[in-house]
């Protein structure tokens, strides 16, 4: 039944990497190195090479094209060996990644309308140690379960989750051990003992990094899943969250939604962890402090919960100087700290600059 719901899938053999406008290849001709470098396949799927000039490798796999270039080196070099390997693929392709057991784990090319089915039958299929019953994709913070002894072994059309760029499909191991995911030192297996609870396993685990959020922590199990609040265990003494662990669970821990992005005239712009109760300077001593060109009278603070948004502008050098505390303004989840260049900003060109750039998207996703 396994092998008729994958052949169903897909047909066509497992997926081989196919070179596209925006990849960069390197091309090496064994004892030839004036012959091989880096190329990058221009938007006309070409590249340009020493004594070929120009090579159509765009829809060619990387072996494909090396036996290309080494048939037309013939005419210049004497038994030419050929390899070509892709160093960077195009920004602009999307991948979704298998993991775990399966006959051929790694990244594949994402096609419009993709399952499950026809990733696993890209990729040869589950093992004999797979856990079918205890998959599950990952999509950005969130997990998702899928069984895949419904879909391969009964049939159900159900069970066949429609992927997105960007997945990753994770194919657990039978065995006495607990997978953990997201935001722990360590991700990966733990070993299960009888008794263990969540906050056992995430110890062995080497505890939360500083982006988790740990009153959203998802187990998936066999019958089902739950989210647990580790956090009203740990300041509120809420023992029933901290369930008890079974082997073969996954826990996964995602990234907190608490972030603050600190731009302009900073040591370290980006995104960075918000804690309760920081304030505009908490965020810029985290971002590596403001640079010498910093224009601190007039400090931004972008407030996205409206249409406009609202811009709160903060002078810290009435802060630092006069010790003016409402200066320090309160910060909050989603903000955007600006520290600009000049005192006299225009704050609508900003916030047209920052939209343009998408720099927000960027760092939240």
């Amino acid at each position: 039944m396994v092998a008729a719901v994958l052949a169903g899938a897909l047909p066509a053999a497992p997926q081989e990497y196919v070179l596209g406008p925006g990849d960069v290849v390197e091309v090496t001709v064994v004892g030839e190195p004036q012959l091989s470098g880096l190329f990058t396949i221009r938007p006309d799927g070409r590249i340009t090479l020493p004594l070929l000039g120009d090579v159509v490798a765009a829809g060619q796999t990387s072996r494909q094209l090396a036996e290309t270039l080494a048939q037309a080196l013939r005419r210049y070099v004497r038994n030419p060996q050929v390899s070509v390997n892709l160093r960077q693929p195009s920004p602009r392709r999307q991948f979704v990644y298998l993991l775990g057991q399966v006959a051929r784990p790694g990244a594949y090319e994402y096609l419009a309308g993709w399952t499950v089915a026809e990733l696993l039958a890209a990729a040869g299929g589950p093992t004999p140690k797979a856990a079918l019953r205890r998959a599950v994709i990952l999509r950005r913070d969130t997990a998702i379960r899928v069984d895949l002894e419904a879909l391969l072994v009964k049939g159900n059309p159900e069970a066949n989750v429609r992927l997105e760029p960007g997945d990753v499909l994770i194919v657990a191991e039978i065995d006495e051990r607990v997978h953990v995911l997201g935001e722990v030192a360590r991700p990966g297996y733990q070993e299960w003992r009888d008794g263990d609870r969540v906050l056992d396993v995430i110890t062995k685990a080497g505890g939360l990094t500083i982006k988790a959020a740990p009153e959203r922590i998802s187990i998936l199990r066999d019958d089902g899943a739950l989210t647990v609040d580790l956090l009203a265990f740990l300041y509120r003494g809420q023992v029933d969250q901290n369930v008890p662990v079974r082997s073969g669970d996954i826990i996964f821990v995602p990234e907190t939604e608490n972030r603050v992005v600190v731009l302009g005239q900073v040591a370290k712009p980006g995104s960075y962890f918000f804690r309760p109760g920081d304030r505009v300077t908490d965020l810029l001593s985290a971002a590596g402090g403001p640079t010498p060109r910093a224009a601190l009278s007039e400090v931004g603070v972008i407030r996205q919960n409206g249409e406009p948004p609202t811009i709160i502008t903060a002078n810290l050098v009435k802060f630092f100087r006069d010790g003016d505390t409402k200066q320090n303004v309160a910060v909050k989840p989603g903000d955007v700290i600006y520290v600009p260049d000049r005192p006299d900003v225009n704050w609508t060109a900003v916030l047209a600059a920052i939209r343009e750039m998408t720099v927000l998207y960027l760092l939240f996703r």
